[in-house]
């Protein structure tokens, strides 16, 4: 199933992976993640881990997390949702490329 940005219940699903990877970088919190997946900080209210958590992003910003997921830790992501993560012949065309390219 393809990621839906607008979808709120595909949208929560993105936190727990923002959260393990914010556990495996000391200092980070999953706040920190979404700015580095934005490539920015954003203007937010006081809470919003749990505006997060309750899926309730941006559109926009949910879709270029998602991306950026995709693109840069697509085994955690997977991990942690693989229902929105699945692993598809293009994500393993991708992964046997990059092998090879290290080869």
């Amino acid at each position: 199933m393809p990621f839906d940005p607008k979808d709120k219940e595909q949208k929560k699903k993105l936190f727990p992976v923002l959260k393990a990877l914010a556990d495996l970088q000391p200092g980070m919190t999953p706040e920190l993640i979404l700015y580095d997946a934005l490539g920015q900080t954003i203007p937010h209210g006081a809470d919003y881990v749990s505006t997060m958590r309750k899926g309730e992003i941006k559109t926009t910003y949910a879709q270029i997390a998602y991306d950026w997921l995709i693109t840069h830790h697509f085994n955690i992501a997977h991990q942690f949702a693989p229902d929105i993560f699945p692993e598809t012949i293009d994500v393993q065309w991708r992964k046997l490329v990059q092998v090879r390219a290290e080869d």
